[in-house]
Formats: structure tokens, sequence, C-alpha cells
């Protein structure tokens, strides 16, 4: 071995342990606001010195002049209710958010707020969502009843059956974390109509009117009312308006022939004109001076109706005198 090889040799040893010997530098480090100063070879060296010193604590910034220093706290972190445990500064939430590079988007929200601390070790970013989404939904038809004139109709008559109708419905759904929390409807487009339901009903009453032991008798009808036409009394006058009976003449009262139909009489009129409602419940209250025999007079609320019914074939029917008051007007 030459002595130029051992000199070769001797200055590689000496470049290399040269090389490795690292000097340690000053780093200036701030925690909590206050400054100190740590020496280390490397930001290794340096996380470790200041875990050392301030437990929990981690370089959250650094730059040539200054590290910057925060301690650390672990939470149950959520996001769009998915849920992790990490480690973070304790900081407010806007910056624990900034740590983990979480960007909240539209009407995205935090809870706490984006001001305040992690509560109760606990951070949650909701996720909101709004989108137009369109169903097809049923459109419930109505039930329309019809009263009968026919006291021979007891029981309930479908006439058209009802069918439901189709309609295209557009509503503004709101999710938070992918769940709905509210729904308003924009705009409905109608497939099809909805068919209405027809009903027939029987008269009220005709089970009464309908009883084989009923009386009744056809009579001459004619109608008036409280005015100077009918009764030759104006309003204001004594006795404008009452009936023989001392009650208000109203649509309901009749006036008969006592001697046929005694006062106080309940009864129930029924066309026999097919194309003429009947006239309904009424009371026998009042009497007339060309009211005699089988005839009767129909109290009607104005001129005009007195003079479209005029004189008509009707059925009197006698009810029984349990006859329900709230069938009457």
């Amino acid at each position: 071995m030459t002595r130029r090889f051992l000199f070769a040799m001797l200055t590689l040893v000496t470049i290399i342990t040269f090389s490795l010997k690292v000097e340690a530098k000053e780093y200036k480090v701030e925690v909590d606001g206050k400054k100190i100063t740590l020496d280390a070879k490397n930001q290794s060296e340096l996380e470790e010195a200041i875990d050392k010193k301030y437990p929990g604590y981690k370089i959250t910034a650094i730059s040539d002049d200054l590290v910057k220093a925060e301690k650390f706290i672990s939470i149950i972190f959520s996001d769009g209710g998915k849920e992790r445990e990490v480690s973070v500064p304790n900081i407010e939430v806007s910056g624990i958010l900034k740590y983990l590079n979480v960007k909240l988007k539209g009407a995205d929200f935090v809870l706490p707020e984006l001001n305040e601390k992690p509560f109760d070790n606990r951070v949650a970013v909701f996720r909101v969502e709004e989108k137009v989404e369109e169903k097809m939904a049923d459109v419930d038809f109505k039930t329309i009843e019809e009263k009968s004139t026919d006291f021979k109709q007891t029981k309930e008559i479908v006439v058209q059956e009802g069918k439901k109708g189709l309609k295209k419905v557009f509503q503004k759904n709101k999710y938070i974390n992918g769940i709905i929390t509210s729904s308003v409807v924009v705009k409905e487009a109608v497939i099809y109509e909805a068919v209405d339901k027809i009903v027939k009903l029987p008269p009220i009453g005709a089970d009464i009117i309908n009883r084989g032991d009923l009386r009744s008798f056809v009579m001459s009808a004619t109608a008036y009312e409280a005015g100077p036409l009918s009764t030759g009394k104006r309003p204001g006058q004594v006795g404008y308006g009452i009936t023989a009976s001392g009650t208000r003449a109203r649509r309901g009262t009749v006036a008969v022939d006592r001697k046929v139909i005694p006062l106080g009489t309940k009864l129930y009129i029924k066309s026999l004109d097919p194309d003429v409602p009947d006239y309904g419940y009424a009371i026998a209250e009042d009497t007339g001076g060309a009211i005699k025999g089988m005839k009767i007079d129909l109290f009607m609320d104005t001129v005009y109706e007195c003079f479209q019914f005029g004189r008509r074939k009707v059925q009197v029917f006698i009810l029984p005198p349990d006859t329900p008051r709230t069938l009457f007007r």
C-alpha cells in the first residue's frame, strides 16, 4: 500500500466525518404568544424538543425567522355525517378547517361556528344541497252529494264512480347531510284530471215520510209573503209578519184551515211536479180567510217567489209530533 493511497483514504474519511457533523441551529419558537429559543439540527429534532418542553404542542407554521407551535387536541370531526377522530390545533373552528383543508360551499355550515372553539371536543360540518326534483302524484277526486227529491229513495245511490287523476309535481327539496329537511312545491302539471264521485242522497227524513202509517193529503197550494200584497200590512205596523200562532213568519211557516190541520202540526210539503223542488218541512202556524178545506198557503220570502209559485197541487204529509225540530227552519 503506497503512501499516496493511504493519504487518499485519510482524506476521504475526514470529508465524510466532517459532512456527518452538522452544527445545531438556533430556532426562535412562539408558543402561546411567548417566544423562546431552541437548538436543533433539523425540523424533526425541533418538533421533539418542542414536545419535550411543551407536551402536546406541534409546529403549525414555520418560516426563516420564526416557528409557531400550537397545542393540539383530539376531536371527533364530522363532515357530511361521516365521523373520524383527528388531532388538530386548539384554535377556533375556522383555523381547524383550514388546517384540515376542509372548505365550506354554498349554504354549508359548521357547528360550533367559525369564530368559536370546539365544543365537547366535537366539530361538525353540515353539507347543504338544494335541488328541484319531480315526481308523479295522484289527484284525489271530490265527492259531490246531491239531494234527491224522490222520497221513495232511502239509501245513497252512486250516480258516478270517482277516479283519481295524475299530476307531475316539481318540488324544491333541501337536503342536509343527505337527509331531506324541507320540501316546497314550485310547480304542478296535470297529466289527466280526476273524475268526481257523484252520490245522490235520500231526502232528509225520507225514512219518516216513507212510513206506511203516515197520513197525507193532496191539497191546493198557494204562496204568500209578509207584505201588503198578501197581508195588507207594511213593515212597522202592529202585527206585521206575525202568524196566528204568535210566531214570526218565515220560510217553513204555512197557513191552514185549522179544522183540517190543527195549528202546531208538523208537515212535509212534497211537490207533485217533478220539475219543481219540494217546499220541504213546515209547521202549521198561520191561518187565512181564503184558506178553507183542502187548501194550504206556503210562506215565501219575496213577492217574486209567490208569483213564481202560483197555484199548484202538493202532497201534504202529517208528521209525528216527535219529528226532530232540527229538520225545521
